[in-house]
């Protein structure tokens, strides 16, 4: 069965029951004090910061409750993170991504003051069953101090009484059609869809393109939890989702459950498989003239049952499409000079794609590189296949840790992949946020 919204299946937390003493050393604040909505905290450092936090009573469809932090220095948030019906301590491990935890948000919505921030989200109260639960938010600063939770008490009433069932069918998007005697426009990247201002002007970028088909290669930040999924991937691609074939990255399967259930109720990735309709891990079409293939990269170990079947699976589809113009996209790259380390699951998907398709689309490194096409060991061949990392979605830029004389092009600034594809042939444009060309090249097929 799967669960639609996967509202609360867990019986709420009286507020009642929360401790409001001060939290470890360990997590930065010295002293704290509060009521039920505030809370302030006294950093190591000297300075104070309250968070209080709002709604509270009777709520029902969609509200966007805020959190405001007030510093009594100069001092910056990095980010707020929120939970529902979670573990409501003084230390809430929801805050890492335990069970309840909703949305972090590295953007505040306003600043009415050179010390005060609101921060805000939507949260569809539809999603859990109706009765009482409990709204925490904590902050985190800068310099590592995390502030004590501030909490509020909120009943939902949209006459919800039961978990619902998802019974909507999975879609694997073809596109749009090309006008006549035009390519097929693909438009991919990975690691935005975080709510800054960076992620979403590479979508606004994408968007400006009207492409035919959209890749997305994985991580919906923080965690991809329902509410991130619907609050920053939808308020960037979700324009695009009639035209959009993701993969799944690990960021996805941070959170060991969806913030509606209790803990290892479901598996890890769930609302990446709820938001897109329980899509399959692995799935390929055909669109424009040529195939693609998407792939799961996070499957691990590489002795299980699942990641055994993908490998048997990716053989046939092969087998099935000899000849065939070939892209194959999924998160982590078998390349890379970012930071990001490389996973065994790349190098075994490369080793069977490489020499048979034209090019492999990854992200996971937040950054841009073009390598030249190699076989399956990685040695340059005319022959071989063209490894692109896409990772530069706008949520904090990558960085380059070493060279490889095998790299034609690489940069680190936000922005996106155009791909024209034609018959037989491809052309290859990484453009920057504001619209600036940074690289481009082209490839006939094989």
């Amino acid at each position: 069965m799967r669960l639609r919204h996967l509202r609360a299946i867990a019986a709420p937390i009286a507020l009642a029951s929360l401790l409001l003493g001060g939290p470890s050393p360990a997590s930065g604040p010295q002293a704290v004090s509060g009521a039920s909505s505030c809370s302030t905290t006294t950093a190591s450092a000297g300075y104070t910061v309250q968070v209080c936090l709002a709604p509270s009573g009777p709520v029902s469809g969609t509200i966007s409750p805020s959190a405001t932090v007030t510093v009594s220095t100069t001092a910056r948030v990095a980010y707020v993170t929120f939970c529902l019906d979670g573990s409501m301590t003084t230390t809430p491990t929801c805050v890492d991504g335990g069970a309840g935890y909703l949305v972090r948000d590295f953007r505040a919505s306003s600043q009415p003051s050179q010390t005060q921030t609101v921060w805000s989200f939507a949260l569809s109260t539809a999603h859990w069953v109706d009765g009482s639960h409990a709204l925490l938010v904590v902050a985190t600063m800068r310099d590592g101090t995390r502030t004590a939770p501030a909490t509020t008490s909120l009943s939902f009433g949209n006459g919800d009484a039961t978990q619902p069932v998802n019974t909507a069918s999975p879609t694997i998007a073809t596109g749009t059609t090309p006008a006549a005697g035009a390519p097929l426009v693909v438009a991919a990247v990975g690691d935005g869809a975080a709510g800054d201002p960076i992620s979403r002007a590479v979508a606004s970028r994408i968007s400006g393109w009207a492409p035919n088909l959209f890749l997305y290669l994985g991580d919906v930040y923080e965690r991809g939890s329902w509410v991130e999924f619907m609050d920053w991937y939808g308020a960037t691609y979700g324009s695009l989702r009639s035209i959009t074939d993701p993969v799944i990255g690990n960021h996805e399967y941070l959170s060991a459950s969806d913030p509606a259930t209790g803990p290892a109720v479901v598996p890890a990735g769930i609302a990446y498989f709820d938001y897109w309709n329980d899509l399959p891990d692995y799935y390929s079409f055909d669109a424009g003239g040529w195939h693609f293939i998407a792939l799961n990269s996070n499957q691990t170990p590489m002795t299980s049952a699942k990641w055994k079947a993908q490998l048997s699976w990716l053989s046939s589809d092969l087998a099935a499409h000899p000849g065939s113009c070939t892209i194959a996209f999924w998160h982590h790259p078998a390349y890379n000079v970012g930071s990001e380390p490389i996973p065994g699951s790349a190098k075994t998907l490369w080793s069977m794609l490489a020499g048979r398709v034209a090019l492999v689309v990854n992200g996971h490194d937040h950054t841009y590189q073009r390598w030249v096409a190699m076989d399956a060991s990685g040695t340059p061949s005319p022959g071989g296949t063209v490894e692109l990392v896409d990772g530069t979605g706008g949520h904090s830029a990558g960085s380059f840790k070493t060279t490889d004389s095998r790299v034609a092009a690489r940069s680190t600034v936000a922005g996106a992949l155009r791909l024209s594809l034609s018959s037989g042939s491809a052309a290859i444009q990484f453009i920057s946020s504001s619209g600036t060309l940074i690289d481009s090249s082209s490839l006939t097929c094989h």
